[in-house]
């Protein structure tokens, strides 16, 4: 009998691990289902595209041009360039676009180089939010009648690239700021 009763043991032993292993399984499982239902949805992940856009800041008073600055109002670092239009409005109120002098021999801020396209390029990018020196190092006493026009244009300038391909000119590169 005893030795009847020491063949049911390792009998016991091995349904006792059986039946631990299937709970530990169940558990398992059932912890994995309930961690799956429990979480949320998929998540949502907000790309914001960077933006470029400029302000330009003029001090025009008794006909001296004494400051332009152009401010990045754009959450990304950007290159900027400026051209001058100069001229007169005729009796509609329309411009005529002349040749005046004064335009023609200006004294730059530093960071500003005037190029053989007729452009004037701030040499290093504008942060977010930041602005350029003024391009005017030295006022510019208007003749009678004389408008100047600044128009401004800006590029990201991240890829490196960006400005060569749109411009044709890497601002960065641009020799001869005071």
């Amino acid at each position: 009998m005893e030795q009847n009763r020491n063949q049911k043991q390792p009998r016991k032993r091995a349904l006792g691990i059986i039946v631990a292993l299937v709970l530990l399984l169940c558990v398992s499982v059932g912890g994995s289902l309930a961690y799956l239902v429990a979480t949320d949805g998929p998540i949502t992940n907000i790309f914001s595209p960077a933006t470029t856009a400029i302000r330009v800041d003029e001090t025009c008073a008794d006909n001296v041009e004494s400051s332009i600055v152009v401010t990045n109002t754009g959450n990304t670092a950007v290159y900027i360039r400026v051209a001058l239009v100069s001229g007169t409005e005729n009796a509609e109120g329309n411009l005529v676009v002349d040749f005046y002098e004064n335009l023609n021999n200006l004294t730059l801020s530093s960071g500003w180089v005037q190029h053989t396209d007729g452009y004037y390029y701030y040499t290093s990018p504008v942060a977010a939010y930041g602005s350029t020196n003024s391009l005017l190092g030295s006022s510019v006493t208007l003749a009678e009648g004389q408008t100047i026009t600044v128009l401004a244009q800006c590029i990201q300038s991240e890829p490196s690239n960006a400005a060569v391909e749109a411009w044709g000119v890497d601002p960065a590169g641009l020799k001869g700021g005071n």
